[in-house]
């Protein structure tokens, strides 16, 4: 992390197929700093259309779209072209967060899959 004039800059790590599990401990850490992880792993209920909400509840509710937006925002920054693509369809970032466990833990099975075949394949 470098600080230049009072505006804090950082490296964003970037997804790539090899280092979710990195990457998800990095961001982890990302969106804690910023207040939103919470949002992130437990999501926000969504009023029913019909609903009546107090002034509190809408300033509430009004508050947890701001974060969850924050949020979402910030997954997007670790993200290439084509997987951002293929999250952009969800509207919430507990959404966004799910999709991208989903797909990189099937990458990572995929893969630990892969090393043990050709451990066997070697012993052969």
């Amino acid at each position: 992390m470098t600080s230049n004039n009072n505006n804090s800059q950082f490296h964003v790590p970037r997804l790539t197929k090899q280092n979710y599990d990195l990457w998800c401990i990095q961001y982890k850490a990302l969106l804690r700093s910023q207040e939103v992880w919470e949002l992130v792993e437990d999501g926000y209920t969504e009023p029913r259309e019909d609903a009546v909400m107090s002034n509190a509840e809408r300033q509430a509710l009004r508050e947890s779209r701001k974060k969850d937006n924050k949020a979402l925002f910030t997954i997007y920054q670790g993200l290439d072209e084509a997987t951002l693509e293929m999250v952009a369809p969800a509207k919430t970032s507990k959404e966004a967060w799910e999709m991208l466990s989903k797909t990189s833990s099937g990458v990572e099975k995929t893969k630990e899959f892969g090393y043990n075949l050709r451990e066997e394949i070697l012993r052969s």
